[in-house]
């Protein structure tokens, strides 16, 4: 076992097992239960029935009987409870509501303007609408959940540094529990959505995976061995920052020739303004009006400068994941965010970059293909560490 691995306990992790059990072959007995985790039958009733008392779980009948009494069978209560799960990435306050299954209810989406101070008022007023709508509906709400870009601290739930959030050292848990009394968990936005990808993504028999975001910035989530993994200071994953030109532009980190100098949706939009200007084809309040959607689009419809700009940094990107894996040897590399969503051109860029980076004996051994779960992966990651932080705290397993 890596000594690295997210902190998640033996109690949690025996939880999340059963319950994902129940939830991918349910309806089950607790003997198939123990046949497919195997847990020890004692183990597996305490789960189950304290499962079971708080309804997030639910008999569903019986099945045949092999010789004496007819197993009782269990399935998930998808109305059980309800995670709100906040999702501040890119440019946008995004909310979802999720059920037991995992599955998103509801959306809610806001531009995010504020910083600071400022924009955790607006995250709370964002929040505080969905627990109305929980409230008038009756729905019963489990924790919240958030995930955040930057340096932060799982565990303590403090944004240790975000400067595009304008948060330093800043108590985002412990506020946001003080103020709506739910448990809450931070978890970083990459690492969230890596783990929804593994967990509930087309992902099985999958032990080792990257999952690569790509939007504003770049970033990179890592499942070895099956467990999520964030390095000694919890920055494993920093793939943005990866240095690709020694002499090339300052990054926002301080260092110059970051992978994200050239391949971020911020700095591909920084260079497609710069070229349109020279070549005179915009006026200037036009070109500020350009942001990554308009130049994916522009790509996609073969308009040159754009086209060459995405196929650059997605060569790059590539490239970047390819010598990743000649370290890691992974098996799987999930594409995500919201570049690769939209840009068909993105995505074939970077299978040739990780193509062209790969050692021949790996190039056998490896899957590259875009997230399953599109732009949920966070939600669902974020919701199921909540699910399991929840019982954590109860000390309930």
């Amino acid at each position: 076992m890596l000594a690295s691995i997210s902190p998640m306990g033996l109690r949690e992790l025996n939880l999340g097992f059963v319950f994902r059990v129940i939830q991918n072959h349910g309806p089950i007995s607790r003997t198939d239960i123990v046949q497919h985790t195997g847990l020890a039958p004692s183990t597996v009733s305490v789960i189950t029935a304290d499962l079971h008392e708080k309804r997030l779980i639910r008999t569903i009948g019986t099945a045949a009987s092999s010789g004496g009494r007819r197993p009782i069978l269990l399935q998930v209560n998808p109305e059980g409870g309800y995670f709100i799960c906040v999702d501040l990435v890119g440019t946008s306050l995004a909310i979802g509501l999720l059920d037991l299954s995992f599955k998103v209810q509801r959306e809610w989406d806001q531009e995010m303007r504020d910083t600071g101070e400022d924009l955790y008022q607006s995250v709370v007023t964002a929040i505080r609408e969905v627990v109305t709508h929980c409230t008038a509906l009756g729905l019963s709400i489990l924790g919240i959940g958030v995930a955040a870009p930057g340096l932060l601290d799982a565990v303590s739930g403090v944004i240790v540094e975000a400067d595009n959030l304008g948060w330093v050292e800043f108590p985002l848990g412990e506020r946001l529990q003080a103020e709506f009394g739910f448990k809450v968990v931070i978890e970083h936005d990459v690492n969230a959505a890596a783990f929804g990808e593994y967990l509930y993504g087309k992902s099985e028999g999958v032990r080792n995976m990257m999952y690569v975001s790509i939007g504003l910035g770049i970033g990179c989530g890592l499942i070895l061995d099956g467990q999520l993994f964030t390095g000694t200071n919890g920055l494993a994953g920093e793939l943005g920052h990866i240095t690709v030109d020694p002499e090339g532009q300052r990054c926002l980190c301080g260092k110059r020739g970051c992978l994200e100098t050239i391949a971020s949706g911020r700095a591909m939009v920084l260079e497609y303004r710069k070229q349109l200007q020279y070549m005179g084809n915009q006026a200037q309040g036009e070109l500020l009006e350009i942001d990554a959607r308009s130049l994916v689009h522009h790509a996609e419809e073969g308009q040159e400068v754009a086209e060459t700009l995405i196929d650059r940094a997605g060569e790059a990107i590539g490239v970047a994941l390819g010598n990743q894996v000649n370290i890691l040897n992974v098996d799987t590399i999930i594409l995500g965010g919201a570049l690769v969503a939209r840009s068909p051109l993105m995505v074939h860029a970077i299978l040739r970059g990780v193509d062209h980076a790969l050692l021949p004996r790996l190039k056998d051994h490896l899957e590259t293909r875009p997230s399953s779960l599109g732009v949920h992966a966070g939600y669902i990651g974020i919701a199921f560490l909540c699910f399991t932080k929840m019982f954590a705290a109860a000390n309930v397993v």
